[in-house]
């Protein structure tokens, strides 16, 4: 498993469990040597997932947002926000097909 920043600059878990060491996080091996075999596909393809999974997550607090702008009269707000959750699919769907194909890469290896 391996800690990247996602684009807010938070610490996250992506990547393959290779070190075998219980506990152990590798925080940006570069090399085979360093945790075993090094997979940049698998690693890249966990990558993409994981942005896929955080792009549905932040899809779902906007709906939640724009639910309550709208309880607040803002109604013009919501609608803004409603229409951002709708490029948000889109760029989901594309992210989804990144995904599927990234699992047929390393299928290949």
């Amino acid at each position: 498993m391996h800690m990247v920043q996602d684009e807010n600059g938070q610490m996250v878990h992506h990547g393959h469990d290779a070190c075998g060491q219980p506990g152990h996080q590798c925080t940006g091996c570069q090399s085979a040597g360093e945790c075993g075999e090094h997979d940049p596909k698998k690693e890249a393809m966990a990558l993409v997932k994981y942005m896929l999974q955080h792009n549905q997550q932040h899809a779902l607090e906007l709906e939640r947002l724009a639910a309550n702008l709208d309880k607040l009269d803002m109604h013009d707000v919501a609608e803004q926000l409603r229409a951002a959750v709708s490029e948000f699919q889109k760029g989901n769907l594309r992210l989804s097909l990144a995904s599927s194909l990234a699992a047929e890469h390393v299928k290949e290896v």
